[in-house]
């Protein structure tokens, strides 16, 4: 019933991503009453929360305009959820250090490397540790951008003789391009903010200048007890490290490398 009424297509797929994203972001507002209370009782990290829900709303407008973009081809609202609901939570997954260190076990390279072409957990991350960068910025407002022009396109040439397969080839140029926008973005640091307030994801200048010149790839392996079998106090003491090694990653430009062995 939508495409019957005197609007374009680019003006009908804006207005179901503004009126979802305003929903979202509604909703997420409502949380606020948490950290309000961790306020009240404490010192909570601002920087923290505040990185954490500006990531949190960059993600949801990712998922959003993927899942805008899958109920164009189903007429059914529930196969387009479920479809929608599969991709983004595969995409999370594979995103993690976890599964891409299990496939990794299995298969050299192959993890890390889809970590890199289809994971978004590496771009997400870092909001919630409190630390912005501008290349998770653009990271997450081009495959927004990328996901509703494509929508736009099929909408549009949905009765148009061969449009299927001019949407065919921007579709496969666009994925093309995305993932080699991925792999070149991976690992790169364009514009960063630690919000944190002690900085304590800001590495001193001197290391900076030792890890850019590095010559040649190290390799860090960090042994340590499974956080399962951590005392209590201890549980956060991988996360910890791995972020601080994460740091240096990100400053040596992809030199410093890290395995996290158990």
């Amino acid at each position: 019933m939508l495409l019957t009424f005197p609007m374009e297509a680019k003006e009908l797929v804006l207005g179901k991503f503004l009126a979802a994203f305003i929903f979202f972001a509604l909703t997420l507002l409502s949380t606020v009453t948490v950290p309000a209370m961790l306020i009240s009782l404490g010192k909570p990290d601002l920087g923290a929360i505040f990185g954490g829900y500006f990531g949190t709303l960059l993600l949801g407008g990712f998922f959003l305009s993927m899942g805008i973009f899958f109920s164009g081809f189903f007429k059914d609202q529930i196969v387009a959820f479920a479809v929608t609901l599969l991709t983004c939570f595969s995409f999370f997954l594979v995103g993690t250090s976890f599964i891409a260190s299990y496939i990794d076990d299995r298969m050299p390279g192959l993890g890390s490397l889809l970590s890199d072409l289809l994971g978004l957990f590496g771009h997400y991350g870092p909001f919630t540790r409190g630390v912005i960068d501008l290349a998770d910025i653009v990271y997450f407002l081009v495959w927004t951008t990328v996901f509703l022009v494509l929508n736009v396109m099929y909408i549009d040439g949905r009765n148009r003789p061969k449009a299927r397969a001019i949407f065919t080839g921007a579709l496969a140029m666009s994925v093309a391009i995305g993932l080699l926008f991925n792999y070149l973005m991976a690992g790169t640091s364009l514009l960063r903010f630690d919000l944190t307030q002690d900085k304590v994801y800001t590495i001193s200048q001197a290391s900076k200048n030792i890890l850019s010149e590095l010559d040649t790839p190290v390799q860090l392996n960090l042994y340590i007890t499974p956080q399962s079998e951590m005392p209590t106090g201890m549980k956060e003491l991988e996360q910890d490290i791995k972020d601080k090694l994460e740091e240096m990653r990100v400053a040596s430009g992809g030199k410093v490398e890290y395995k996290t062995i158990p």
